[in-house]
């Protein structure tokens, strides 16, 4: 079927009128148009639930993580001992993170 016969045949002039063109509500503007509601999400809670619940997810997940101890196996020699590190967060610090050796990485 063409565009120019899909067109034709959606185009509603032979429905009766007050007809609408889905089983949602419709509504009728000032103007005469008819403007039906979004197509999407059929409930305004339904992503603000999937937010929650992938929210609850992660906790389950990594909440156990917050009795662990601190882990400092190399901090001392990739941090407090490169004194590139500690002149603070600089474009040529990041130029030398990507270029040169440190600690044996």
């Amino acid at each position: 079927m063409s565009r120019r016969a899909k067109k034709k045949a959606g185009s509603g002039k032979d429905r009766p009128e007050g007809a609408t063109l889905s089983a949602r509500s419709a509504v009728e503007r000032p103007n005469g148009a008819i403007s039906r509601p979004p197509v999407g999400w059929p409930d305004r809670w339904t992503v603000p639930g999937i937010c929650i619940l992938l929210a609850a997810m992660v906790w389950v997940v990594f909440g156990q993580t917050m009795g662990f101890g601190f882990v400092d196996f190399d901090d001392n020699s990739y941090i407090y001992d490169n004194p590139v590190v500690q002149k603070g967060l600089t474009f040529l610090g990041i130029a030398w993170a990507f270029t040169h050796v440190w600690a044996s990485n």
